[in-house]
């Protein structure tokens, strides 16, 4: 995962050190979502509200740090993923993205001494039962605080199991990198498949029948999902990610299925993306069947909420893909060296 705090002062563009470099960046990807799209409501005066916050209520070491945060684009994954969630979810949606990415870009630069104690206190935030310490800890708990007053007590413990696993899981050992199987077993939990289920049933105030949620056709879909936003996010991000390693000196294998491939089919590059872009094809096109075979087990209320609820996860994948493809994040604007340093000192 590439890191999103920085305190580097030397801004170096992407195409300067391309040719500093003497080794060309692969090319943004082309690839673009073919599920469904679903339908829209305005989210910009959410997402304003949410980026001010943010500017009063996160612990940045400088305006630039703030502003190079409002280049990524994180309030709007949300917006992109359920666009046409409640009214009364959008701004808290929009904290809860940002957030999410901040946790966790901090998790992966932080020494495990931090990441341990703030572990150990993250339960207590997410329910408020200890005041916080800090002005991190603060927006922690003010944010988590404002998704259990729209009866999000659930949807909370949901987001604490999933991020109190990110910090106990720590980084992929060579095992993890030795085949693609592997790999996606390891990223299925890592990239927070279960969170994002949950983030669809309180951006929409629903809940799946426990019949449904123990059907095995549900859980293909919501697998096949999951395996996609996997494949996208290995995608978009690997530019990012090759930067970050040549900046260390790093020779290893990405933490990435590009480059996990790479290795273990002996691809070049380009025939490792293209694999990539391959599979996100092969399993668009299987949704469809998956969806029908698990409609087929149902009739009235219960139909009815099997195509609905595929709409909402198909859609979120999409809304993923889209954000992915034009956030700054990834790749609208020029990465630079400065974006790309990480700061261990947030949490």
């Amino acid at each position: 995962m590439d890191a999103l705090n920085s305190t580097g002062t030397l801004s170096a563009s992407l195409s300067a050190f391309s040719a500093a470099d003497g080794n060309a960046l692969p090319s943004k990807p082309s690839f673009r979502s073919k599920l469904p799209l679903l339908p829209g409501k305005d989210h910009t005066a959410a997402v304003e509200s949410a980026n001010q916050y943010f500017a009063s209520n996160w612990p940045w070491k400088s305006v630039d740090e703030y502003q190079r945060f409002l280049t990524h684009d994180l309030t709007w994954w949300g917006a992109f993923a359920a666009p046409d969630m409640l009214y009364d979810r959008m701004e808290t949606a929009a904290l809860l993205c940002a957030l999410g990415f901040l946790l966790d870009d901090a998790i992966e630069t932080c020494a495990p001494e931090q990441v341990k104690r703030f572990a150990n206190r993250f339960e207590g935030l997410v329910f408020g039962t200890i005041p916080p310490e800090n002005q991190m800890e603060c927006a922690v708990a003010d944010i988590y605080g404002r998704m259990r007053a729209t009866d999000g007590t659930f949807y909370c413990k949901e987001h604490y199991l999933w991020l109190k696993e990110s910090m106990g899981r720590g980084r992929a050992d060579s095992s993890t990198l030795d085949s693609l199987d592997n790999y996606l077993k390891h990223r299925i939990n890592d990239v927070g498949v279960i969170l994002a289920m949950s983030l669809t049933d309180w951006w929409y105030n629903i809940k799946v029948p426990q019949h449904i949620k123990d059907d095995s056709s549900f859980k293909e879909l919501i697998l096949t999902c999951g395996l996609y936003g996997i494949f996208v996010n290995d995608l978009f991000s690997y530019r990012r990610e090759v930067l970050e390693a040549r900046m260390s000196g790093s020779d290893g294998i990405l933490m990435n299925s590009i480059s996990v491939v790479m290795h273990e089919k002996h691809l070049n590059e380009n025939d490792a993306i293209r694999y990539v872009e391959d599979r996100l094809c092969s399993l668009e096109a299987s949704l469809p069947d998956i969806e029908a075979e698990l409609k087929k087990n149902y009739t009235g209320e219960d139909l009815e909420f099997c195509e609905r609820y595929s709409k909402l996860v198909q859609g979120l994948y999409r809304g993923n893909a889209d954000w992915s493809a034009s956030c700054g994040r990834y790749s609208s604007r020029q990465l630079s060296y400065e974006s790309l340093r990480p700061d261990t000192g947030i949490i």
